[in-house]
């Protein structure tokens, strides 16, 4: 199984754009917390993703989760967004 982890600690930079990942097609499981993120559109493309952690980026909103997860069936995407 292939795992990616892009956490950060407290007071480093924290990650703003994932589109980078778009072509690592093969992950299963990928670990976003802590960051900045806004738009997450760019992971629609990882079909065999089934776990993904994005809690922690104050940004994201619950729609922008709802339309990942209609991208992304089969995932498990833990979250904490609350707009």
């Amino acid at each position: 199984m292939l795992r990616f982890a892009l956490g950060s600690l407290p007071g480093n930079d924290k990650i703003t754009d994932v589109s980078a990942l778009a072509g690592l097609t093969e992950l299963r499981e990928l670990h976003l917390f802590n960051n900045n993120l806004t738009d997450v559109s760019a992971l629609a493309g990882l079909k065999r993703l089934e776990r993904l952690n994005l809690e922690g980026n104050p940004n994201l909103t619950k729609a922008e989760i709802e339309k990942l997860q209609k991208g992304l069936p089969n995932c498990s995407i833990k979250h904490n967004a609350t707009k």
